[in-house]
Formats: structure tokens, sequence, C-alpha cells
């Protein structure tokens, strides 16, 4: 492998790993705090991810556009494990897969915007700037 090859694997790793992390630390405020306060973790996870993907964005050096990047993708992908245990308790146990498949169905439709982001650059919008006000305008 050549050396620039390694660069990427940390932004596969915080994907799987986050879920796993928040699903092992959603209990825990839950018992300090309450139910309500755990709830929570999903929406901080998105929000404190806006700094982090403007970092990553403005940046002019590599390193720490990687280190926003890697922070982001930790604080960005801790939505699921609480996610999943708020909606099983919120709903009969019979219909948690039809629940989680709608779930799945809204994030398949979130992937085309890579479409929309096509359409703007074809229009002459700079990629930095149009993600500057996408990315963060998902999150929040």
């Amino acid at each position: 492998a050549r050396r620039g090859d390694a660069w990427h694997t940390p932004l596969f790793s915080p994907p799987l790993s986050s879920p796993l992390l928040s699903s092992a630390l959603h209990p825990r405020p839950s018992r300090v705090f309450g139910r309500e306060d755990a709830e929570r973790t999903p929406s901080l996870g998105s929000l404190l991810c806006i700094p982090l993907w403007l970092g990553a964005l403005q940046s002019r050096a590599f390193a720490p556009a990687l280190g926003c990047l890697l922070l982001a993708y930790l604080a960005g992908e801790c939505w699921f494990g609480p996610f999943t245990s708020a909606l099983q308790g919120a709903l009969p146990q019979d219909v948690w897969g039809s629940a989680q498949g709608l779930v799945n169905a809204l994030q398949i439709v979130s992937n085309g915007s890579p479409l929309l982001i096509g359409a703007l650059m074809r229009r002459g919008v700079p990629l930095r700037s149009m993600l500057t006000v996408l990315i963060p305008t998902s999150h929040a």
C-alpha cells in the first residue's frame, strides 16, 4: 500500500462504531437524567455535527479537515441506538419491523441528495459553498 492509502480508514470506522458506542452509552443517561434527556442524544449529536462539518469544509489544511470529519461522523451517527430504543419504547412490539422499515425508506430517499448537488453544480454553484449550506441544514 502506498503511504497515502491509509488516511481513509478512519472515515469508515466512525459510521460503524458510533452507533455501537451510542447504544452502549444510551441506557446510562436515562438512569441518571431520565428518559427524556436520554432521548435528546440524537438531536445533540446532530447539532454538534454542524460546526464540525463546517470545520471540515472550511479548513485549508488536510489533517484538521480530517479530524473535524472524523468527529462529525462520530457525533452525527450517534442517533441510531437511542432512536431505535425510543422507537421501540413508543410502539407496540408487533409494529417494530414496519417502523424501522419506514425509517430505512426515508434514509434511502435522503440518499438522493447527490442528485441535488449535481444539479446545483451544473448551474455553477461552487461545491464548497453549496456543502457549507446543505450539510448543516440537513443536520439542523
